[in-house]
């Protein structure tokens, strides 16, 4: 044990408690394409594309999102079966290839400001912005 193991022995770790990730990891895997039919027709195929970014960039196991989901937690990635969390480098690597997929490059600050808005937010974000 190291002298910085010791004295933070018994000590709370310090951040956010993720304890809540395998289960929402889990209710996220299993989401079928069916539930995809709460989007708005028109802006399904935006809600599926953020999927797939989300689904191989931030390591979510499963491509489906629903409108209420928070960008907050859909940004802390979901490292529950792996181990590792993901780091501000994933996090730039989804928003620019939400960037690349829409065809511009969006201000660092127009991806602050969706950080405590739900996905729907972005999706109209991004498709009314066309």
């Amino acid at each position: 044990m190291t002298p910085g193991q010791r004295f933070f022995m018994g000590v709370r770790k310090l951040g956010p408690d993720m304890r809540f990730v395998p289960e929402l990891s889990a209710r996220q895997a299993v989401r079928i394409a069916a539930s995809q039919a709460v989007w708005r027709p028109a802006w399904r195929p935006a809600a599926l594309a953020l999927g797939q970014v989300f689904h191989s960039t931030l390591r979510w196991p499963g491509r489906y999102f629903l409108p209420d989901d928070q960008i907050s937690v859909i940004m802390q990635g979901c490292y529950a079966d792996i181990g590792r969390a993901v780091d501000s480098e994933d996090i730039r690597d989804a928003c620019r290839d939400i960037d690349r997929l829409w065809g511009r490059q969006h201000h660092p600050a127009f991806w602050g400001s969706c950080i405590d808005q739900p996905l729907i937010w972005l999706v109209e974000q991004l498709e009314t912005s066309a």
